[in-house]
């Protein structure tokens, strides 16, 4: 299978800038509010939980909750599993694991089994449709924009280390 450049370009990006992109394609794609959980590389624990990004969307009494698990490696069925606990832990509605490698045929065949709650996988194809679909990262006319990948470079270079205060609406999840 060939790999695209905008996927090298989304592979090469370090989790803080890949977590970045996702919280912009997920506002995008109507997934409501979108707030990173303050994992911004790889080595460092997240204090919430298994995921790195929560969706907020709805009004009133009407929410709905979304945690995003983004990872640079493949997915295997524990990464799913912990996902799922983590939704059913917090009551969330849905679950997404991205990443910018690939499912692994574990992972595909224990999917339909998660029966409490339903989790959806995202891999590079699928970034990339998305990218395409929102011109994220793309220029009118669909070639690749280089200059917004060195702007996520910088934005997550200057996020590292930062500890972004936790909303009160996510302080009410009992993360």
């Amino acid at each position: 299978m060939e790999v695209s450049p905008i996927s090298s370009s989304v592979a090469a990006l370090p989790l803080g800038a890949l977590e970045i992109l996702v919280q912009t394609l997920l506002a995008r794609e109507g997934f409501g509010e979108v707030e990173i959980m303050n994992r911004w590389n790889p080595k460092q624990k997240t204090k919430k939980g298994g995921f790195e990004l929560v969706c907020f969307r709805g009004t009133g009494p009407l929410r709905e909750t979304t945690l995003v698990k983004v990872i640079q490696d493949d997915i295997r069925v524990r990464m799913l599993a912990e996902l799922v606990g983590n939704v059913d832990r917090i009551n969330a509605d849905f679950g997404i694991v991205v990443t910018t490698k690939r499912a692994c045929h574990s992972a595909r065949r224990e999917l339909p089994k998660f029966t409490t709650c339903q989790v959806r996988i995202v891999e590079p194809p699928d970034i990339e449709n998305l990218m395409r679909k929102h011109l994220v990262g793309f220029r009118e006319h669909g070639e690749p924009n280089h200059a917004y990948f060195s702007f996520l470079m910088e934005q997550a270079e200057a996020l590292e280390g930062i500890s972004v205060p936790t909303p009160e609406y996510v302080k009410r999840l009992r993360l």
